[in-house]
């Protein structure tokens, strides 16, 4: 039992050296698309949750790679959309992330007050 426990913990280590992360990233929080009507975005510690016309819910794991950037791989959470997975690359400023999915370009959020 104990090395299982010592096993666990070393890839715990081991994953935290390599800047893989959820819990904790930062980022959490609810934000407002801005200058559209109806479109939000939440983060909790293990998902990212997309709203407005339709929701989307994924699970993902943050990587973060500058100062007040992050790299996301989202998994989708609701079986009817596998393969629905996509990357993101998260620039925070203040209460403000700038979301570029896919390479699609950014998208301004800022956090609700």
């Amino acid at each position: 039992m104990k090395k299982l426990i010592v096993s666990f913990f070393t890839i715990a280590l081991l994953s935290g050296a390599a800047g893989a992360f959820a819990a904790g990233s930062g980022l959490e929080g609810e934000y407002v698309e801005s200058g559209v009507e109806n479109s939000f975005l939440t983060i909790t510690a293990d998902h990212w949750t997309i709203g407005g016309t339709m929701k989307m819910d994924y699970t993902y794991t943050a990587k973060k790679t500058g100062e007040n950037t992050y790299e996301l791989e989202l998994k989708t959470a609701n079986r009817y959309m596998k393969g629905m997975d996509m990357k993101a690359v998260v620039r925070k400023e203040g209460n403000v992330l700038f979301v570029n999915n896919n390479g699609t370009g950014e998208t301004k959020y800022e956090k609700k007050k």
